[in-house]
């Protein structure tokens, strides 16, 4: 713990000593995703000060008992009510023509008080690369470093939720080509899983390829090593709904190892938006067989021209997730979701309204859920 507050002390004196004004050299680069920005990642320009993003949400589930829990309150029973979903304050600054500096807190669903979510400063002085050092979203799946106001639906695909190796504290290693299309990113980072800011995990190493072929057709490819893992969000999924595949007692004892690769795509066509992916995830741990987990996703959006011009969209996804390729069990589902977003103001002020329909490939229960939230962005 002495270490992480050290890291932190470090991080928030960087970011107070540089106190230039200007602007980073940076491309809008991959295309929006309709009127709103897709990149999220470290060192992507953001707008200054103090953002504040409030999701409250209305749901309701069918009741079933034995439902499994895919890490969401929607799935769990006594949830057919009101929640506020998220509530995150940023605050960006551009301290110099060459630096970024970015913070974010959060209180999420079930949090008693607010917790540090990102913390990093990116330098772009380098005709290489970039650098960002701190805590942040590790570059994965293209829809994992996006704001999810800015993606079509109220939720990310489940295989991107469960199979990516979530924040962590590290240093990134990023660069972007905007005459030819091309972006990488390669980091390093303390292997503690998603959020957890504990020391003594093995090193997680991460790395991600763009390509633009055109202004509508991106690709990107993925791959992290997570060695002596402690805490995932997969570890965490397997936990939840009792079924470690006696898995739990070598993650307590950090003898997993955690292998991730995936690919993604970017299209669109006219007035239609749809993304894509595949993930696979391999554990590899000492008194314990291989598994290996894999989904694919895609979600598609298209603006409606009733109702004025492009704010009601109506949006559409199918997902397929395997938690354990040697077994079937209830945690292999499919996942329908079909809605419609109204954009009051863009993607700053929204109302979605989602249905989902979950389909369990054994021991399958009617848990299928309609959901309704409002998002909101202010600085």
């Amino acid at each position: 713990m002495k270490r992480v507050n050290s890291i932190r002390a470090v991080l928030w004196a960087v970011t107070v000593l540089l106190s230039a004004t200007g602007a980073l050299a940076q491309c809008l680069w991959p295309p929006s995703y309709y009127k709103c920005p897709v990149a999220e990642a470290p060192g992507r320009p953001r707008p200054e000060g103090v953002v504040v993003r409030v999701q409250p949400r209305y749901s309701v589930t069918q009741e079933a008992a034995g439902r499994p829990t895919w890490l969401l309150r929607d799935d769990r029973d006594g949830s057919d009510d009101y929640n506020t979903r998220r509530i995150r304050v940023a605050y960006a600054r551009q301290l110099s023509e060459d630096w970024l500096a970015f913070g974010q807190v959060r209180r999420d669903w079930g949090m008693d008080e607010f917790k540090l979510h990102d913390l990093y400063a990116t330098y772009a002085g380098w005709d290489f690369a970039d650098v960002t050092v701190g805590q942040m979203i590790t570059p994965f799946d293209r829809v994992f470093p996006t704001s999810d106001v800015k993606l079509p639906l109220a939720e990310r695909a489940v295989p991107v939720r469960l199979l990516v190796p979530g924040r962590d504290i590290g240093l990134l290693l990023h660069e972007r080509d905007c005459a030819h299309g091309f972006g990488w990113y390669a980091g390093a980072f303390l292997g503690d899983g998603p959020n957890e800011l504990r020391a003594g995990g093995g090193l997680m190493t991460t790395a991600r390829a763009e390509w633009l072929v055109t202004d509508d057709l991106g690709f990107g490819l993925f791959w992290a090593n997570n060695e002596d893992v402690n805490v995932s969000l997969y570890q965490k999924f397997l936990k939840k709904n009792g079924k470690a595949y006696a898995y739990q007692d070598l993650y307590d004892t950090r003898s997993v190892d955690e292998q991730t690769w995936g690919v993604d795509a970017l299209y669109r066509q006219g007035r239609t938006t749809a993304y894509a992916g595949y993930l696979r995830k391999s554990l590899d741990a000492d008194g314990g067989d291989d598994i290996h987990a894999d989904g694919w996703y895609i979600h598609v959006a298209h603006p409606l021209r009733c109702c004025g011009e492009g704010k009601l969209e109506l949006v559409a996804g199918y997902e397929e997730f395997d938690a354990n390729d040697t077994v079937t069990d209830q945690l292999d589902a499919r996942f329908t979701t079909v809605g419609l977003n109204y954009h009051i103001k863009g993607c700053a002020q929204q109302v979605r309204l989602n249905y989902i329909a979950r389909d369990e490939k054994r021991d399958d229960v009617s848990n299928n859920t309609w959901l309704i939230e409002y998002d909101y962005l202010f600085k």
